[in-house]
């Protein structure tokens, strides 16, 4: 495809700079400026798609790949950064492309779905397809999970595909002529995870009989493609986590992750003689570590994502001197952000760093550390004005019980630049509720309530991922119990601290948060000001009852949700105890309710049967539902209608001192 712009013309940013402080030298502001920056900022603004998001250098350092808005759609485009030329990839004007990788430095596999703007859940995947950097050579690939690009045959890519038995087989697939070689001939049987070495070989599975004891899990080992499968070890998985991740450039130093021991999950090296976890290579205090970061060219495992996310936090922790001096030095030039490094794995010296924080939503640099040189590329979102948002603190409270939670508190600023005191505070609750809810960085939602001069506090609560086993079991079948305790706590908390009136303060949130919305304002009674609640959960029996539903027919999901929410037969009495359905008559705080037409996680009955109950009572509330939406608000329209509706509701039932 012919080159349609050049980087110069899609941003004015492009400019180099050394290591230090970034300080921009910006005309003086005029009266027009000056009034706009005095209006609100416009609804659509916090809405908006990135410009330019999910950005990755090619193999050999030489091109980048973007993720950008072209016909309304997202469409894949390369830059190349010798003559900053952009070409588009693919130029769809119905689809969207959903995500990317690089195969080799020619050649990339997409995915394609019928639109990222449909209802959370409901994407529709369309294909995987690879294709040439220049748009040739374009092949489908049918339905598979891509685990990587493989090492011995460029062009060709690790897959996880159906096969001869349940559960996942691997192969490797030639990505121009389509065939598919089976690297899992001699299956050990129930297999859910594989892990590849850096010779395409397949050497570990892990294995699970659903139809003896799913919780019983056992680890697999071979030397090569061509010696038989030793069993390692056999475990409860409810009791200890033991997760293959990958092996080293030597082929033999396997990695896990593991909680062994410990409450959070820790990187070890597995020990192939003992046949269990060995020694310890990464550990963090409050939080489970995630990924490990490989360097193709040092052949060693250089760095662990650590999860620890703030100003002064990085992310990572490196175990090579050289990445470490790196990540300060870049530190030292982007402060008070987050900047996560990236690079093509035949050239680390040329670096991509993604620069976020709690006032930018993020920017892309390129880094060459043999010059020691800094290039501004592209930003995320151009129009979000950094200097007009509200910087965000991360915070631990003690639950009345003693759990201590991680929190981020968003403050919006006085008239003398300093976070404000004794605001009215709205209470955003994530969904899951057994996910990782908030992280510290720019927050659309958080941004938004603190441009209309809401305090927002989004607590991980107990049953949140990322702390530890202890911590999410912690929230096990206490809905309604120390769950939502620990979100009173936390508003008991922001009030103790001088950060929020405590009488005006809103609960608001999504799912399950929307669940927690409105029976935190039925147990703590006469404490919130209103309730904004989305798809939200209103019966605990529905949730595992209604058939037409995603999770009904699910076995599986049905006896996850008896470990963690409770049993249909015998929590009967519980359920009706911690249903809002059943205890409307106690609200005497407004709601704003909203709800998908199509939404199959929580179907519209939980909200029509809650709004009948409503009128019931005769109690006061406000009603939306958004065709063809299902679990969650992703058309561009609805979005800005539901956020617009928001801000009229908090103006109205919380501005005003009772």
């Amino acid at each position: 495809m012919r080159p349609i712009a050049s980087l110069a013309s899609l941003t004015s940013l492009a400019f180099t700079l050394l290591f230090s402080p970034i300080a921009l030298c910006q005309p003086a502001a005029s009266a027009a400026q000056a009034a706009a920056k005095s209006a609100p900022i416009p609804v659509e603004d916090f809405i908006k798609h990135a410009e330019f998001d999910d950005v990755s250098l090619s193999p050999d350092g030489k091109m980048l790949a973007v993720v950008a808005r072209q016909k309304s759609r997202a469409n894949l485009a390369i830059i190349d950064l010798d003559t900053r030329k952009l070409n588009w990839v693919t130029q769809f004007d119905q689809y969207d492309v959903y995500g990317y990788q690089w195969l080799d430095s020619k050649r990339l596999t997409v995915t394609v779905v019928d639109t990222l703007d449909d209802a959370s859940g409901n994407i529709r995947y369309r294909g995987t397809f690879a294709v040439n950097t220049d748009g040739s050579g374009t092949r489908e690939m049918g339905g598979f999970s891509v685990v990587r690009e493989s090492v011995e045959k460029p062009g060709s890519v690790i897959i996880l595909a159906g096969g001869r038995s349940r559960g996942p087989e691997v192969y490797r697939m030639d990505t121009r002529t389509g065939q598919r070689d089976l690297l899992t001939f001699d299956n050990p049987g129930n297999v859910f995870r594989w892990v590849v070495d850096r010779k395409d070989e397949v050497r570990v599975a892990v294995s699970a009989d659903p139809d003896k004891d799913r919780d019983r899990v056992t680890l697999f080992y071979r030397a090569d493609q061509k010696s038989p499968w030793v069993k390692l070890q056999e475990f409860n998985s409810k009791e200890v986590t033991i997760d293959p991740i990958a092996f080293d450039f030597d082929h033999k130093t396997l990695y896990v992750r593991s909680n062994k021991g410990r409450s959070n999950v820790a990187i070890f090296r597995y020990d192939l003689d003992k046949k269990d976890v060995g020694e310890l290579v990464s550990e963090s205090a409050h939080f489970d570590l995630g990924s490990l970061r490989f360097d193709v060219v040092k052949q060693k495992m250089v760095g662990v994502n650590t999860g620890e996310r703030n100003k002064s936090l990085s992310g990572m922790t490196w175990l090579d001197a050289d990445w470490e001096r790196t990540q300060k030095m870049i530190d030292d030039a982007l402060p008070g952000r987050m900047n996560f490094l990236s690079w093509g794995r035949e050239v680390p010296h040329r670096v991509l760093v993604s620069s976020w924080s709690d006032t930018h939503p993020g920017s892309y640099f390129l880094l060459d550390t043999k010059t020691n040189k800094m290039e501004r590329l592209v930003e995320r979102r151009s129009w979000i004005d950094s200097s007009r948002m509200s910087p965000m603190t991360t915070v631990r409270y003690a639950a009345r019980d003693g759990l201590g939670i991680q929190a981020f508190l968003t403050l919006p600023k006085g008239a003398d630049g300093k976070p404000g005191k004794g605001l009215p505070l709205v209470v955003d609750i994530h969904g899951g509720p057994h996910v990782h809810g908030f992280n510290w960085g720019f927050n659309e939602t958080a941004q938004f309530l603190a441009s209309r001069g809401y305090a927002v506090l989004q607590p991980n609560f107990r049953g949140s991922t990322g702390y530890g086993r202890k911590f999410m079991e912690a929230g096990f079948r206490q809905w309604g119990l120390a769950m939502q305790d620990d979100i009173t706590d936390g508003v008991r908390w922001a009030i103790k601290e001088g950060h929020a009136d405590p009488k005006r303060v809103c609960l608001m949130g999504g799912s399950y948060g929307g669940y927690a919305t409105l029976y935190g304002l039925i147990k703590e009674q006469g404490m919130f000001r209103c309730g904004i609640a989305a798809v939200a959960v209103t019966d605990l029996e529905l949730l595992l009852t209604v058939s037409w539903s995603d999770t009904y027919h699910s076995d599986a999901v049905q006896d996850i949700f008896k470990e963690r929410i409770g049993d249909l037969k015998k929590d009967a009495a519980y359920f009706r105890q911690v249903s809002p359905l059943y205890h409307a008559d106690k609200i005497s705080a407004p709601v704003l309710l909203a709800f998908g037409s199509d939404d199959r996680r929580v179907p519209l009955i939980h909200g029509e049967k809650f709004r009948a109950a409503l009128d019931d009572h005769k109690k006061p509330y406000e009603w939306v539902v958004y065709t063809a939406e299902g679990h969650g608000f992703n058309k561009r329209e609805n979005r800005i209608d539901y956020y617009k509706r928001i801000e009229a509701f908090l103006q109205k039932h919380m501005t005003a001192m009772p």
